[in-house]
C-alpha cells in the first residue's frame, strides 16, 4: 500500500515536471551546468514548481532514499503558507547530480508554486557520509549511493563485527561514525557480500534457525575475515543452525545453541546474553568442533564469553585457540 502511494506521489511531481516551460528548463539548465564547473560556492535563487519537478525526476539518481510523506508535508506547509525559510540548502554534487534537497524539491512540485532556497555547489560524491553525520544518514546512505548492494544490511554486518572484535580487545575495531562505518563497507565489500551469502545459506531448508540470519552473516564474517575458508564456514555454520546434534548433548554445537536458546527464553535479565555474546558462543563451537573436540561442558562455554569473547581466528595446527585478553 505504502509503495503504491508512494508511487501515485511520484507520479503528481512527473506530472508537474511535464508542464516545465522554456524558462523552467533553462533555469534547470543554469543550475546543473553550473554544478558541473566543480567550483564550491553558493547562491539563493527562486526555483518554480516545474523546475522542482525536473531536478527531482531526472537529476536525483545519487541521494538517499525518498520519503514522500515529508515531501507531501512540505506541500502542505508551502499551501497553507507555513513553509518558511531556512538554513536548510539544496546541494549538487560536482557530477550535476542531486546531492540534498530532493524531498524539499518534491515538496514545492507538488504545491505547484515556487521557492526560494539556497543552492550549494561542488560537492564531492564520497562526502555524503559526511553530511548530518552521526544524525540522520547511515553509513549505508553514502555506499549505496556508490553502487554498493545490500549497503544496508552489510552496515549491520560491519557495526556487528566492530563490535564483537572490540569485546574482544580490540581497541582499534571500534567505529566512531557513519564516515568510518561507509569505509569499512566499502574496503571489504567482497568480503561481506561472501558472509551475507554464506548466512543466508546458512538458514536454508531450517525451520526454525538458531541464529537469525543477520546474525548468521555476521559470524561467517567473523570467520571469514578471521581465515577460515569459506567451504568450512558454509558446512559447519548450515550443521550449527539446525540446533540438533548427532554426536550427544555435550557436542560443541549443541551445548552453544541450548545456551543460546535458554538465554532468549529467560525471564531473568542476568541470564541474558547480549548479541556479541551469543556470536562469542558460536565461534567459541566452531572452533572446537574445528579441533575435534567431542564434548564440553555447559558452564565452561558459558563462562568462556561471560567477560570476553574468542578470538575468530581460525584455530592453530597444535589445537590451541588464544583467548581474547
Amino acid at each position: 500500500m505504502i509503495r503504491n502511494k508512494a508511487e501515485e506521489t511520484r507520479n503528481r511531481i512527473l506530472a508537474r515536471a511535464a508542464e516545465a516551460t522554456p524558462e523552467d528548463h533553462l533555469l534547470v539548465d543554469r543550475l546543473i551546468k553550473q554544478a558541473l564547473t566543480g567550483d564550491f560556492q553558493s547562491e539563493t535563487t527562486e526555483i518554480s514548481a516545474a523546475a522542482a519537478g525536473i531536478l527531482f525526476i531526472q537529476h536525483n539518481s545519487h541521494n538517499r532514499d525518498w520519503s514522500y510523506l515529508w515531501s507531501e508535508e512540505i506541500e502542505r506547509r508551502i499551501n497553507v503558507e507555513e513553509w518558511k525559510q531556512n538554513n536548510a540548502t539544496i546541494g549538487f554534487y560536482k557530477t550535476g547530480k542531486l546531492a540534498d534537497g530532493q524531498n524539499r524539491l518534491g515538496g514545492a512540485a507538488l504545491s505547484g508554486k515556487s521557492v526560494k532556497v539556497a543552492i550549494v555547489y561542488g560537492i564531492e560524491e564520497d562526502a555524503a557520509s559526511t553530511i548530518d553525520d552521526i544524525r540522520r544518514r547511515a553509513g549505508s546512505d553514502s555506499s549505496r549511493l556508490v553502487g554498493i548492494q545490500d549497503a544496508k544490511r552489510k552496515e549491520q554486518v560491519v557495526k556487528m563485527h566492530a563490535a564483537y572484535l572490540t569485546k574482544a580487545g580490540v581497541e582499534t575495531a571500534k567505529l566512531h561514525s557513519n564516515t568510518e562505518v561507509d569505509h569499512a563497507i566499502r574496503e571489504n565489500d567482497g568480503t561481506l557480500s561472501l558472509a551475507l551469502e554464506l548466512g543466508s545459506k546458512s538458514c536454508d531448508n531450517i525451520s526454525s534457525p538458531v541464529l537469525k540470519e543477520t546474525q548468521a552473516q555476521a559470524v561467517a564474517y567473523l570467520l571469514v575475515k578471521g581465515g577460515w575458508d569459506k567451504h568450512t564456514v558454509t558446512e559447519k555454520l548450515h550443521l550449527f543452525q539446525t540446533g540438533v546434534s548427532n554426536e550427544g548433548e555435550n557436542s560443541p554445537f549443541f551445548v552453544a545453541a541450548k545456551l543460546v536458546e535458554a538465554s532468549r527464553n529467560s525471564t531473568a535479565k542476568r541470564d541474558k546474553m547480549t548479541t556479541t555474546k551469543e556470536l562469542g558462543l558460536v565461534i567459541l563451537a566452531m572452533q572446537e568442533s574445528e579441533k575435534g573436540t567431542k564434548a564440553v561442558g555447559r558452564q565452561r562455554f558459558r563462562d568462556a564469553v561471560k567477560k570476553n569473547v574468542p578470538s575468530p581466528e581460525y584455530p592453530s595446527k597444535d589445537g590451541e585457540q588464544e583467548q581474547a585478553a
